[in-house]
């Protein structure tokens, strides 16, 4: 019996002694884990409620992420032609001064929305970088210019009645001096803005091989009977092709007339010159009076004897 109380009171005590017994501190370490991942658990769950630990973030590999890896840079021509195919060859073939970068002009990309039906504030405007170089009267730069990638191929058909406006010299001429090309509207030649066509398109060449200058160097296009050219002109053979009753013998004398250009003595087409233009009066007064026409005797101008 006497056991059995000791064991008990032993009991106890042992008890007692662990219940008043200081808790050991935690190591300061483990403190600083605890308050690591508590505040890991905040930052990215926003609540302290749970202090689980974090996981690390792994970045992402492979064709997804590679896809953003580099920063975007400005786009040049030949990308923004990879969609807009068409675009870029017109650019690329007939762009004229509008050949410079795409973004340039369009500065805001991928913004149409036909909800909004916003196409006109998207676009870019022609005033941000031209005034008006026909006048207010043609302030409306698309009815002519109907493509800006393409800005000066411009349908005739559109404006042939406003061509006077800006190319006042041939239209003024054209009704000064009628002709049958007076008759013609200005498209019927100029089948695009700015084409100069070959006179042979319409007309039968005066002599085989013969070019456009020769004909020019006659006939103003835009006054074509008003025939002029300048004094010494060597468009001989162009002459002969309408005057071979006299191309031909001038061509084969041996007269020092046979080195002169026609246009030297015909110093505008149709006048007939006089003899004393270039000779003085070779004989004396006597003959002359007698003989008041050098061409009495020297029968032919074109093909004088030799000596003459």
């Amino acid at each position: 019996m006497k056991n059995k109380e000791f064991l008990l009171a032993g009991a106890v005590a042992l008890v007692a002694g662990c219940v008043s017994q200081p808790v050991a501190e935690q190591p300061e370490t483990m403190v600083v884990a605890s308050s690591a991942i508590e505040v890991e658990a905040v930052s990215t769950s926003g609540s302290i409620a749970s202090a689980a630990p974090a996981v690390p973030v792994v970045e992402e590999a492979g064709p997804r992420a590679a896809l953003y890896r580099d920063e975007p840079v400005m786009m040049n021509p030949v990308q923004c032609g990879q969609c807009h195919i068409d675009i870029y060859q017109q650019v690329k073939n007939d762009g004229q001064k509008h050949q410079f970068q795409c973004l340039d002009c369009h500065q805001q990309l991928h913004a149409y929305n036909p909800v909004r039906q916003n196409w006109a504030e998207i676009m870019p405007q022609c005033a941000s970088c031209h005034d008006l170089p026909h006048g207010d009267k043609f302030a409306g730069c698309l009815d002519c210019h109907q493509n800006p990638h393409t800005p000066l191929a411009i349908p005739l058909a559109n404006i042939e009645e406003s061509c006077g406006t800006c190319h006042a010299g041939p239209n003024g001429q054209l009704e000064k001096y009628a002709s049958k090309h007076t008759e013609q509207g200005c498209g019927t030649c100029h089948t695009e803005h700015g084409l100069i066509p070959s006179c042979m398109e319409c007309h039968e060449p005066h002599l085989e091989g013969q070019q456009d200058a020769s004909c020019l160097a006659c006939h103003p296009v835009h006054m074509p009977l008003e025939i002029t050219y300048d004094e010494g002109d060597q468009w001989n053979s162009t002459c002969g092709a309408c005057h071979d009753g006299v191309y031909e013998p001038w061509s084969q004398t041996p007269s020092k007339h046979g080195g002169v250009n026609c246009g030297e003595c015909h110093i505008s087409h149709g006048l007939i010159p006089d003899c004393q233009t270039c000779h003085d009066e070779p004989h004396d007064n006597r003959l002359l009076k007698k003989f008041p026409n050098c061409l009495d005797c020297h029968l032919d101008v074109h093909d004088l004897p030799v000596g003459d």
